[in-house]
């Protein structure tokens, strides 16, 4: 559901930077350049019999993208790095290059790390597997400011209740519109949970978003069993939640609970864009303010992120697009600033002035 998503797994874009085994020898990425731009350039080659972290790291320097291999989750399927393979494109972009390349190998996928900075080759089953670093603290006192871990898991509860209280009545089942949302919403607050500091397991948290989704796309099957997909899926969520039942998220939603509301996550993020927009109109930015601007462009990121589980439009894809997008923004900005690299901040401002502008024309 997010931006330009490869291959399904874009959702693990937002967990942050993986920690493997593999190999991980590829060029650094340009600090100002998405992953998913360097995989939109354009490259031509020929691989005849070239081993797969040759190929791979061929087509990384081309762009300038850390291509890395999860050595440990391919033996497991029988493949090594050094198996060998033939492709050959001309002018086609990078990304199509690593799918073609990768959709010759049963099992074998891709996931983007954006917060990294690269694209790790894996397979179904490793991607369960890849366990995030230690959070940055930056990161994790920004999130602490936008929303409480138990605000975060009355959200989750909330939310999966609302879920079993429709797929158990036939009359709810009917408004799958409101199923499909609640599901959506509910796989972007477990992605949430993997991030923030005191959330779940991230492991955990993004195998129950990836069982979200999977209720989701239930709500939007046509077929006959689709319902009880949905019901499995749910299911597994509250299985996994209690074998976690003394983390953050509890099964049962307590009495008069207060739910978190746009309102409440807006003022910080508005706050945070205009001590960054008053930096960014200095001609530069001295030394000492980088470390309060540089936790100013983290909080706006976390808040940027979260506000698409909030609010009558949670769920809704197009919202969620504008929220990723205006969070990567603001990320890209808060590595400008501690760079202290002036332009590169008035460009990420502008870029996530542009995003609000067109959200709000859309939803207000």
């Amino acid at each position: 559901m997010l931006s330009r998503p490869l291959l399904g797994l874009s959702l693990l874009a937002v967990v942050g930077p993986f920690t493997l085994r593999g190999d991980e020898r590829a060029a650094a990425p340009p600090p100002d350049t998405s992953v998913r731009e360097r995989l939109d350039e354009k490259i031509t080659v020929e691989f005849r019999r070239t081993p797969l972290h040759a190929a791979l790291d061929e087509i990384g320097e081309l762009v300038k993208l850390k291509i890395v291999l999860d050595g440990n989750a391919l033996k497991r399927f029988g493949y090594t790095r050094n198996m060998a393979l033939s492709h050959a494109c001309e002018n086609a972009a990078a990304g199509k290059a690593v799918a073609a390349i990768v959709a010759k190998h049963p099992g074998m996928t891709f996931v983007v790390d954006e917060i990294g900075g690269r694209v790790v080759v894996t397979t179904s089953d490793g991607v369960k597997a890849v366990q995030p670093p230690p959070r940055d603290e930056r990161e994790a006192a920004a999130w602490r400011e936008v929303v409480s871990a138990e605000q975060l898991a009355t959200e989750i509860r909330y939310t999966r209740r609302e879920l079993g209280q429709s797929l158990a009545s036939p009359r709810g089942w009917r408004s799958r519109e409101e199923v499909d949302r609640a599901a959506g919403r509910l796989a972007w607050l477990f992605l949430v949970s993997a991030r923030h500091p005191e959330g779940l397991p991230p492991a955990v948290a993004v195998d129950l978003a990836a069982a979200s989704l999977r209720l989701q796309s239930a709500a939007r099957s046509t077929a006959e069993e689709a319902r009880e997909d949905a019901k499995k899926a749910y299911a597994s969520v509250n299985a996994t939640l209690r074998v976690h039942a003394d983390s953050v998220t509890s099964p049962a939603v307590k009495p008069n609970e207060p739910r978190v509301v746009l309102s409440d996550v807006m003022p910080r993020l508005e706050q945070a864009l205009n001590e960054l927009n008053a930096a960014a109109r200095q001609n530069e930015i001295p030394e000492e303010a980088r470390r309060r601007l540089s936790r100013e462009a983290a909080v706006a990121a976390a808040a940027g992120r979260f506000v698409v589980s909030t609010g009558k439009h949670a769920g809704d894809a197009e919202f969620r697009e504008h929220a990723e997008m205006l969070s990567s923004d603001f990320t890209a900005t808060r590595r400008a600033v501690e760079r202290g690299d002036h332009e590169a901040v008035q460009a990420g401002l502008a870029s996530a002035v542009k995003r609000c502008v067109a959200c709000h024309q859309s939803f207000r």
